[in-house]
C-alpha cells in the first residue's frame, strides 16, 4: 500500500508515470497503479497471496548467487539440487529458492566453484516449485477480480518484456507470476 500511496502522491503533484514495473509482489502494486485492478482488489490480491504463500513451507530458503543465470542453472543441474531460479536481478545476481536442505546442497556446490552466495533472511521458497500447492487458489482469486488492460505501459517482471494487450488482465498471468522467476534485470533493460 505504501508504494501505491507514493504513486498517488506524485500524481497529486502532477507527476504521471510513463511506465511502471515492480519486483515480485511489487508487480501487483505496479499493476494497480496502471489500472489493471482497483486498489481494493489489489490489496485483496496481495493479502491473499501473502497468506497463501505463508501456508506453503516454513522450512524454505532463498539464496543470492553472484553469477550469471546460465552458470547458476548449470550448477543447479550438476548438484542435482531441487531448487529453482527465483529471480534474475542483474547480469550476475540470481536468486534461487527451494527447501532449506536443497538450498544448502546448492550452496555447497556454488561455493565449491568459488561463487559468492548470501542467504536471504526469508523462510519461504518464493517463485519456486514449492509454490505449486497455492497456484489454483491464486488463479481463482485473480479470476474473481475486475481485471482491465493497463492504462500505462507495464514492464512485466514475469516475462522481462513490456506487457502485451490482454496479458495482465488474465488470471493465468497472476498464477504464473507466483511460480516463475522474477525477470527484473530484463524488465529494467
Amino acid at each position: 500500500a505504501f508504494e501505491y500511496a507514493l504513486a498517488e502522491l506524485w500524481r497529486s503533484w502532477g507527476v504521471e508515470p510513463t511506465f511502471v514495473a515492480g519486483h515480485s509482489l511489487g508487480e501487483d502494486v505496479a499493476a494497480c497503479v496502471a489500472g489493471v485492478f482497483s486498489l481494493e482488489d489489489g490489496l485483496a490480491m496481495i493479502a491473499a497471496r501473502a497468506h497463501l504463500m505463508a501456508t506453503v513451507m516454513a522450512e524454505g530458503a532463498m539464496l543470492a548467487v553472484f553469477a550469471p543465470e546460465r552458470r547458476v542453472g548449470e550448477l543447479i543441474a550438476a548438484a542435482a539440487a531441487a531448487v529453482d531460479i527465483a529471480a534474475i536481478n542483474g547480469p550476475q545476481h540470481v536468486i534461487v529458492a527451494g527447501s532449506l536442505a536443497e538450498v544448502s546442497r546448492a550452496t555447497v556446490r556454488f561455493e565449491s566453484e568459488g561463487i559468492k552466495v548470501r542467504r536471504l533472511n526469508v523462510n519461504r521458497p518464493c517463485h519456486s516449485a514449492l509454490m505449486e500447492p497455492v497456484l489454483d487458489r491464486i488463479e481463482q482469486l485473480a479470476s474473481g477480480l475486475a481485471l482491465s488492460d493497463p492504462r500505462l505501459v507495464v514492464a512485466s517482471t514475469r516475462t522481462g518484456r513490456l506487457a502485451a494487450s490482454g496479458e495482465l488482465n488474465n488470471a493465468q498471468y497472476w498464477r504464473r507470476h507466483v511460480r516463475g522467476p522474477v525477470r527484473f534485470c530484463e524488465s529494467v533493460n
